[in-house]
């Protein structure tokens, strides 16, 4: 007996020596690295406390909620340039038109689109790095997506109504018609389905452990992203195997689809490239581009998760927003309902019937002008020294970004009420000139950089808004829609996102007993 209380004892004194030793390791280890990591410090006004701690102090701030840091920034220093500490070197941000359109046309030599993503999203880690490294997904939805809107909308619009019968359930209505879901959980469902339609089509795109799946993976990028983020360089790849985001979905969802891919490449080996009846889907252009080890199931799995999280996360946070403020602001259903029901009249719901509702499109721009995805936009990493043209001079290795929210409610460019929603803002002088592109929610600016600007913006941003604006107009069509009296959803910020409210509850009610064309 005593023995064993001794033995015990020493295996709980290892045991918690063993745990300390560890963690001061890892803590010093990480101090090391950090420094070790911290590039040259640029010499412009700085957000927080200067110091070793002081600026690590205002690089965790940064890294866990950026807006609360940049507002900081901008009040202090409005439209000059300024930096932030993060934990492996330094973000300057920039908020002036002329900085907007020097980084819109600049190359990839100076400044770099790719270095940039592959550390915000630690694309190593999470999506895969040869997602960066051989992006030929982009030129696919740049040329067959984007280009072939016409022929993919029917069946994009053929999905909506049957992703709307499951998720929003006749079953579940109260007394008075009104059916109560989660309103962001709810429609990522929906968009993963439809997107899916055009991803990989049916039957697999009503697959729900599938779809479950790819949802569940576009959240775990973000905060696998974010925690990784955290940590320097040298602790990344430990971190990333305790997480095990990307290996772990890729080999889930890759149940689902190796037969669907072994059955492709299979038909495309015997009766070869342009076999009759061959999909036409996305799935199918990432196999006819792939080559070498990336024409893989695994890989073409991998691919297929990473457009999938592009497109979900993305599209869903933009929806959503746009629903809540529909909700919020009953005002703007009537109008917006009537021009829905005239675009119908003219010509049934096509692409052109979508690209016609110009109050629906100024109601999306604005939506997103307030809230959008996150505070910073047009993220590169600066290859080599430079200074730009409002005169800050940066050392190479730094972050530039560009301060959305400064954009986006710029008196100059939006008038005194800059800061106030103004549902109709794009419209009112654009009716009479169907010509003038520049107020479209799909075209960037300056002013406008929800997308990005340049080179760089948003490649499947044509098939994100027709998407969007056809699952918004079959909402508006068929359904009523508010929220439970006296509820305002929450901005919730988390890293960069600003993430819509996960517990607001969106009550629908059907306005039709049977469904109707749209």
């Amino acid at each position: 007996m005593y023995v064993d209380l001794v033995g015990s004892s020493l295996s709980s004194s290892f045991r918690e020596f063993a745990v300390a030793t560890s963690v001061t390791i890892l803590l010093v280890s990480w101090i090391r690295a950090l420094l070790k990591d911290r590039r040259a410090k640029p010499n412009l006004p700085m957000v927080g406390r200067d110091g070793f701690i002081g600026t690590y102090i205002t690089a965790f701030r940064f890294a866990l909620n950026q807006r609360s840091v940049l507002e900081e920034g901008y009040a202090m220093y409005k439209e000059r340039s300024f930096m932030i500490p993060e934990l492996t070197g330094w973000r300057i941000m920039f908020s002036s038109s002329d900085v907007v359109n020097e980084i819109k046309g600049a190359s990839e030599e100076l400044l770099s689109a790719t270095d940039a993503t592959r550390d915000v999203l630690q694309s190593q880690y999470t999506v895969g790095d040869e997602i960066h490294t051989n992006p030929y997904h982009l030129t696919i939805i740049r040329t067959h997506l984007t280009r072939n809107l016409e022929t993919v909308i029917p069946d994009l619009l053929d999905e909506i109504p049957q992703a709307f019968k499951s998720l929003i359930p006749e079953s579940a209505k109260d007394a008075e018609g009104w059916i109560s879901v989660k309103g962001f959980e709810t429609v990522i469902h929906i968009i993963a389905q439809v997107s899916n339609r055009i991803f990989v089509g049916a039957p697999l795109c009503h697959n729900s452990d599938y779809i479950r799946l790819i949802t569940k993976f576009a959240e775990d990028v973000m905060i696998s992203a974010t925690i990784i983020g955290v940590f320097p360089n040298a602790l990344k790849p430990i971190v990333a195997w305790v997480l095990g985001t990307c290996e772990r979905r890729t080999d889930a969802v890759l149940k689902h689809t190796h037969s669907i891919l072994e059955e492709r490449l299979a038909s495309i080996k015997e009766k070869g490239r342009n076999y009759e009846g061959k999909p036409s889907d996305l799935l199918s252009w990432c196999i006819d581009a792939a080559t070498g080890d990336a024409a893989t199931p695994r890989n073409l799995t991998r691919r297929l998760l990473g457009v999938n999280f592009a497109s979900l996360h993305t599209t869903s946070i933009s929806l959503t927003h746009v629903l809540y403020a529909l909700a919020s602001r009953p005002e703007y259903v009537t109008p917006l309902r009537e021009e829905v029901e005239e675009a119908i009249i003219d010509g049934g719901w096509t692409q052109e019937a979508i690209n016609s509702c110009l109050k629906m499109d100024s109601f999306f721009k604005e939506t997103e002008r307030l809230l959008g995805l996150g505070a910073s936009t047009m993220t590169r990493r600066l290859m080599k020294n430079h200074t730009f043209v409002d005169g800050s001079f940066v050392p190479a290795g730094a972050t530039v970004s560009v301060f959305t929210t400064a954009r986006h409610r710029d008196s100059g460019a939006y008038g005194e009420n800059a800061h106030e929603f103004d549902g109709f803002r794009f419209c009112r002088n654009s009716e009479n000139d169907d010509n003038d592109a520049s107020h479209h929610f799909v075209t960037t600016s300056p002013d406008f950089v929800f997308f990005g600007h340049g080179k760089h913006s948003c490649p499947g941003r044509y098939f994100a808004a027709s998407e969007m604006k056809a699952i918004f107009a079959y909402i508006i069509r068929n359904f009523d829609i508010k929220f439970s009296d006296g509820f305002t959803p929450r901005e919730v910020w988390f890293g960069a996102s600003c993430i819509p409210d996960i517990s607001a509850q969106l009550l629908f009610r059907r306005r039709f007993s049977s469904s109707p064309p749209l």
